[in-house]
């Protein structure tokens, strides 16, 4: 889980170098999310996998179905939390900035 969760770290760190260093290109960003996702995929199978070896048979029903919701509740709080985000005007300001030209 550690590898996994480093590694997808370094393509986002990478998406934010690019950034830094001035125009951030389709090519960089496709490989830095890219980079992410295979290895972010790594940790829920782990992450699952440590879950069954830790608990005992009675615990392990409820702990399924906790590690179910957990895994669901990011497709339903991520998006609510980005619209607030882009509703709030301080937040708007690097939208702004990166929209004009120069």
């Amino acid at each position: 889980m550690i590898i996994g969760d480093s590694l997808s770290a370094v393509g986002l760190v990478f998406i934010l170098a690019c950034m830094v260093h001035g125009e951030a290109l389709l090519w960089q960003i496709c490989v830095g999310v890219s980079n992410g996702s295979v290895f972010s995929s790594l940790l829920e199978p782990s992450y699952r996998a440590t879950v069954t070896d830790m608990l005992t048979d009675e615990q392990y029903t409820r702990a399924s179905g906790l590690v179910q919701t957990a895994s669901s509740a990011k497709y339903l709080i991520s998006p609510n939390i980005a619209g607030y985000l882009l509703a709030v005007p301080m937040f708007l300001h690097p939208f702004y900035a990166s929209a004009r030209p120069w």
